[in-house]
């Protein structure tokens, strides 16, 4: 089990599939630290206060669990023993009432669970050990209650190296979170609050809408209508709960809920005043009734109406205000699927008509649709801006998100009209080009991060970087102010950012990126220590995805983002290197190498870099793929001193079987007693890592500087040979444009003569 810092406690959060991303953003907003993300969860640590804000304001979240004591157990007896010894009245009195659930996670790959495969005998087991335990303290024990206990306890079982650890947990919540309260009529396929949740947060509600316009032409039991009125409302989903699983614990605080509900109450009075419209239509009129109870409950009067409304009469609100942002409103839906609700045949005409009035009258607008079939979505009509996979609870979906165009307008919703000089607009196609293929290739290849412009025009000299569809990271080259006049550099500065805010370039099928979401920077020649300085203070950190792995990056604070994009396939070649192997990696940045290295399954690593910062941010960056463990070192000591010193390394004297060196052109940083020059050094630093290199090692050495020359010469005499590798190291994105070279180096046996 994870070890919390002092004075905080380790908690699990569950959440549906492919819904980790929204609750990582709920926990941290509840002041919670993430240690490691699952499928189904996300373990962190925070403050009592953390754990009963989220169960308050949770949206996404199923549950919060307090990890009581975890145990090896290789049999059910085993389990019981650990029960019974653990000390059970810290939380809970023989007078109040418990229930347990049990979840058993078989092994993967066919393994044989063993004696685990009966969740009502472990149950059972677990239950005998809580009341022998009772018995023996105070000749009496709490009673069970499935239905409403006092205090709900849960199991989980999953397979180890030798036997099966069991994890006991305390259910702060008492039950799942999606149940909010304030839903007590539904119809026979109702949808999920938390896919409503999911739906809308997914689609940008409310924040992409001013004013937040809200329309749901199924609203059945005015589930999305509620949750986007609960967003748009400031509303904590949790004020309308009768009772949480927190309430009866021992070590309850009391006052620090009731401080947090009152904060609740108080955000959900302002939030009231605000300016929302929010509609929903069904043809079904006992469905209306059961939206307008629902609506009643929670309270929504006056800012949610629902009304009995057939489809073909279905249009934008006339008497809403021109929206002061980029899109009009938000058209949300969970049509019928054809599971519960009839077959997909039947419903294809009921899909056409929709994508027809959609085209036709909600021009501007955004929809998001949620279906269960690719038959169903395709019915529509429309080419979806963005698909994600979801669950209504069992049945798999797709959130398919549209941006609505007129018959005859050009300008996509996400952009602004604007004038563009002749140079601009020729900017303009050549990104727009660009964005055309660069996006289908990413896709393709399921690649979420790329190079979408480098300098093609040199009157526009800029690197624009895609992040997952979401954030555009832009470098201005600084022109040479002897070459170029300031007034005309400035000009073209403001033509490119006003061409990337105005949007457009990336047609129908691609991404809106938001103007907060667009990070503008000037690239000047670096010198000393200011190619490592900080350009601010934000400490606001995104997640983004490569090779299957997750990432932290800064758009604000740091010249560069945290990765290196050009270094994809590199990073790919030490992964299917690093299986067993132990691992240096020098230069370490944010450790984005080690983090493959670690996933390939190397042994050890040892990242070294001279920033305290850096070496954190690789850390976390472990921590946040759940590859953080004793054998990934993180030194700070600058390259060359550390492999100079063998006693610098954890066990004096470490040899590696894996090297990777990606040194700066150029460096004085303040851990290095002397400057360091890549094309002076290179041999130095190359002889040093031949020193620590293992028989039969390898060294994957690359480097940014264009004109850089390796001196095969020395190396042979080192009794070394470099074999280069940018052919195979180079990504299509980044085009002609070379950004390192790379060469695989090995020993020669014998080595050449001096």
């Amino acid at each position: 089990m994870l070890t919390p810092p002092q004075g905080e406690e380790l908690f699990f959060a569950s959440a549906p599939l492919y819904t980790e991303d929204l609750l990582e953003q709920e926990i941290r907003a509840c002041g919670g630290q993430i240690q490691r993300i699952h499928r189904t969860g996300i373990h962190f640590t925070g403050s009592l206060e953390c754990a009963y804000r989220l169960c308050l304001w949770a949206r996404v979240a199923g549950r919060v669990f307090l990890p009581l004591w975890e145990a090896e157990v290789k049999d059910p007896e085993d389990l019981y023993r650990a029960a019974r010894d653990f000390p059970w009245n810290r939380h809970l009195s023989p007078e109040d009432s418990f229930a347990l659930e049990t979840r058993i996670r078989r092994p993967d790959r066919g393994g044989s669970a063993g004696p685990w495969t009966d969740e009502r005998y472990c149950t059972l087991k677990l239950k005998d050990g809580l009341a022998d335990y009772f018995t023996g303290e105070y000749g009496r024990r709490p009673g069970v209650n499935t239905e409403r206990p006092d205090i709900l306890f849960a199991l989980h079982l999953r397979p180890g190296p030798a036997a099966f650890k069991a994890v006991v947990s305390l259910d702060l919540s008492g039950g799942t979170l999606h149940k909010r309260g304030y839903r007590a009529e539904a119809g026979e396929a109702p949808l999920k609050e938390d896919a409503a949740a999911v739906l809308l947060l997914r689609s940008g509600w409310p924040e992409q809408y001013r004013p937040p316009v809200l329309l749901d032409p199924f609203c059945g039991s005015g589930t999305i209508l509620i949750e986007g009125a609960l967003m748009a409302c400031d509303m904590a989903p949790g004020l309308y709960r009768s009772r949480f699983g927190f309430e009866k614990w021992k070590l309850h605080n009391p006052d620090l809920w009731n401080r947090l509900k009152t904060e609740g109450e108080e955000r959900r009075r302002e939030g009231l005043k605000r300016r929302v419209d929010i509609r929903g239509f069904d043809k079904d009129p006992r469905m209306i009734s059961f939206a307008l109870a629902n609506i009643r409950r929670a309270g929504l009067e006056g800012i949610v109406r629902a009304e009995r409304r057939e489809l073909s009469a279905l249009a934008p609100p006339p008497d809403i205000p021109a929206p002061e942002g980029p899109r009009a409103g938000l058209a949300a839906a969970n049509p019928p699927y054809g599971v519960r609700l009839g077959s997909e045949e039947t419903l294809l005409p009921l899909y056409r008509q929709l994508g027809d009035i959609l085209k036709e009258r909600f021009s501007g607008w955004t929809a998001a649709i949620l279906c269960s079939s690719d038959l169903l979505s395709r019915s529509l009509g429309i080419k979806p801006e963005k698909v994600n996979k979801l669950f209504n609870g069992p049945l798999p979906c797709s959130l398919c998100r549209y941006v609505l165009f007129s018959a005859a307008g050009r300008t996509p919703p996400g952009s602004r009209e604007i004038i563009l000089s002749p140079g601009a607009q020729m900017f303009f196609n050549r990104l727009a080009k660009n964005a055309r293929r660069r996006f289908k290739w990413a896709r393709k290849n399921g690649i979420s991060c790329f190079r979408l412009y480098d300098a093609d025009m040199p009157e526009y000299a800029a690197a624009l970087d895609c992040y997952e569809e979401q954030w555009l990271h832009v470098q201005e080259y600084a022109p040479p102010a002897e070459k170029v006049d300031p007034r005309n550099a400035e000009r073209r500065r403001r033509e490119i950012q006003a061409v990337l805010e105005a949007g457009g370039f990336c047609g129908p099928a691609g991404p809106v990126f938001k103007r907060e979401n667009i990070f503008f920077k000037t690239r000047d020649k670096q010198k000393g220590k200011s190619q490592y300085a900080k350009l601010s203070k934000s400490n606001e950190k995104f997640i983004i995805r490569e090779g299957g792995l997750k990432f932290f990056v800064n758009f604000n604070d740091y010249l560069d983002p945290g990765i290196f994009l050009d270094h994809r396939k590199i990073r790919g070649m030490l992964r299917e290197a690093a299986g067993g192997k132990r691992f240096l990696n020098l230069f370490c940045y944010t450790g984005t190498a080690t983090v493959y290295a670690a996933a390939g399954g190397a042994l050890l690593s040892d990242s070294v870099d001279t920033g305290k910062a850096y070496l954190e941010w690789a850390q976390d960056n472990l921590r946040l793929n759940g590859l953080y463990r004793p054998a990934h070192q993180f030194i700070r000591r600058e390259a060359l001193e550390f492999l100079a010193t063998p006693e610098a390394a954890p066990e004096p004297g470490r040899s590696y079987d894996l090297i990777f060196a990606d040194p700066p052109t150029f460096s004085n940083s303040t851990g290095r007693p002397e400057d360091f020059d890549v094309q002076r050094d290179h041999l130095r630093l190359l002889q040093l890592c031949l020193s620590r290199l293992a028989p039969g090692g390898e060294i994957y050495f690359s480097n940014n500087f264009r004109r850089f020359k390796l001196d095969e010469p020395g190396l042979e005499k080192l009794g070394a040979r470099a074999g280069e590798i940018t052919g195979q190291t180079a990504s299509e994105d980044f085009g002609r444009r070379r950004m390192h070279r790379c060469w695989k180096i090995t020993r020669i046996t014998p080595p050449a003569a001096p």
